[in-house]
């Protein structure tokens, strides 16, 4: 009888654990892009909500090898600037066309 079994095998520890943080920035950052087209103050909280928690994450990937998610939390942060920006520019436009307005300031 021959055995199979390789001696001195290292068992696998399977892969590592995700961080948190970068799932939290990754679920922030989709629910503030499908936030977008309901017009309520959701999709700006959240969208700071996602880059803040992407660059918590971002900060203990790089000091912890322990944990995984490295582009979950580079996507929860552009997802996060992107809805940013989609929300806030409505509130910009009107207050540039105002100060580039020459009637706001000659009469």
């Amino acid at each position: 009888m021959s055995e199979s079994a390789e001696p001195d095998a290292v068992p696998s520890a399977g892969p590592l654990p995700v961080a948190g943080s970068a799932l939290a920035a990754f679920a922030l950052g989709i629910g503030a892009i499908l936030a977008l087209p309901l017009s309520t103050p959701l999709a700006p909280m959240w969208a700071v909500g996602a880059i803040l928690a992407g660059i918590a994450s971002r900060r203990r990937l790089r000091n912890d090898p322990s944990v995984r998610g490295s582009r979950l939390s580079v996507a929860g942060f552009l997802l996060g600037i992107v809805a940013a920006v989609i929300s806030f520019v409505p509130f910009w436009l009107p207050l540039l066309f105002t100060a580039l307005n020459p009637a706001t300031y000659f009469g």
